[in-house]
C-alpha cells in the first residue's frame, strides 16, 4: 500500500511539462496566430470570386472587368434568375462554369460555337462559358440581363 508521505517514481504532469521546449511552444502559437487569418482571408477571396449555392450544387465563377460591384451585380442576376425561372436556373448551374462580364466574342459569330443573344449575351458551346454585355447604364438594365441569361440558360441541353 503507498502512504501518502512516502515518494514514488511518478512526479506528476509537473515533470512532462519540465522537458518542453517553451520557445518551440510559443513559435507553433505564433505561426498559427498568424496562419488562420491569412488561410481565412485566401477562403473570403476564393468564396467572393464564385456564385456559390449548395443546395442545388451549383458553384459558377463571376469573372468582371473590375468592380467588385461589378461581380456582385453578376451573382444578383443569378440569385434572380434563381427566383423568376427556376427550371433555368438548374440548367445553368449544370451547364455553365463561369460567366464573364465581357462582350462576346464577335470573330466567332457566325460559327456553330456560339449561341448568340442579341449581342447582349453568348454561351460558347461544351466549353461552359457565357458572356454578358457589361451594364453600362444606359444600353442594358438589370431585369434585361436576367431575361438574356435566362434565354441562354434554355437553350442548354
Amino acid at each position: 500500500m503507498i502512504s501518502l508521505y512516502e515518494e514514488s517514481a511518478y512526479s506528476g504532469i509537473e515533470s512532462t511539462l519540465r522537458f518542453r521546449n517553451p520557445k518551440k511552444t510559443k513559435l507553433f502559437t505564433l505561426l498559427f496566430i498568424l496562419a488562420l487569418p491569412v488561410a481565412f482571408g485566401i477562403f473570403i477571396l476564393f468564396v467572393s470570386q464564385y456564385y456559390i449555392d449548395p443546395e442545388n450544387y451549383c458553384l459558377i465563377k463571376v469573372r468582371t472587368s473590375g468592380m467588385d460591384t461589378s461581380r456582385n451585380t453578376v451573382k444578383g442576376i443569378i440569385a434572380t434568375l434563381k427566383r423568376t425561372d427556376y427550371i433555368n436556373y438548374l440548367k445553368l448551374c449544370r451547364n455553365v462554369r463561369a460567366i464573364d462580364e465581357s462582350p462576346c466574342i464577335l470573330s466567332d459569330e457566325k460559327t456553330s460555337k456560339i449561341f448568340m443573344q442579341n449581342n447582349n449575351g453568348c454561351y460558347l458551346k461544351n466549353t461552359g462559358y457565357v458572356f454578358i454585355k457589361p451594364l453600362n447604364g444606359k444600353d442594358t438594365d438589370f431585369n434585361d440581363r436576367v431575361k438574356v441569361l435566362s434565354k441562354i440558360a434554355s437553350s442548354l441541353e
